[in-house]
């Protein structure tokens, strides 16, 4: 063989070689990448939680947002929401948006936030635009104006925080009456 065929040769299967190289080191570049990691969203949701065979809870949201971690969920638009007790509502809620973090167990109330007492001998309704719960400080605060209204009575407070590990609660700008 002719050293002219003999180089013709080795290109060819160095150019072969490098095919390959190029080959192996791209497989799998044009696979279908794995679905974003942003956020899930479902719209108009509904949920229901057991305790044995009773309700324990409910609620009906426009939105429910989860992180792509799964930490935070918010929902938003809550149009009716209630905690059972022996299968019967106790406590009903509407509010604009809800946001749970789940690792922490923290949640935050915010909007137009109505709370209402159900199958009492007094109903009470709690108004207000935000509420946070500390977990870890097992803490319950509105910061912002709160009406409380019972039986035709009306009772206005600035704002309020409850140290329900200790018991204490602090409350300002108190005004009007109300049964509690």
């Amino acid at each position: 063989m002719s050293k002219r065929i003999q180089r013709v040769v080795a290109l060819a299967v160095l150019a072969v070689a490098a095919i390959l190289a190029v080959v192996v080191y791209r497989a799998g570049i044009n696979e279908l990448p794995p679905p974003p990691t942003g956020s899930t969203v479902l719209d108009e949701a509904i949920g229901t939680g057991t305790h044995g065979t009773h309700d324990a809870w409910h609620f009906q949201a426009k939105r429910i947002v989860t992180s792509s971690d799964g930490n935070l969920t918010t929902l938003e638009g809550i149009e009716s929401a209630a905690l059972y007790e022996s299968g019967k509502a106790y406590l009903t809620l509407h509010a604009d948006r809800v946001t749970v973090d789940m690792r922490t167990r923290d949640v935050t109330v915010a909007g137009h936030i109505e709370l209402r007492s159900a199958n009492a001998p007094i109903v009470r309704t709690l108004r207000t635009e935000l509420i946070t719960w500390n977990n870890a400080l097992q803490s319950l605060s509105i910061p912002t104006a709160i009406t409380l209204t019972a039986s035709g009575e009306h009772l206005s407070v600035g704002n309020l925080q409850w140290n329900v590990a200790t018991g204490r609660i602090t409350a300002q700008k108190i005004d009007g009456t109300a049964k509690l």
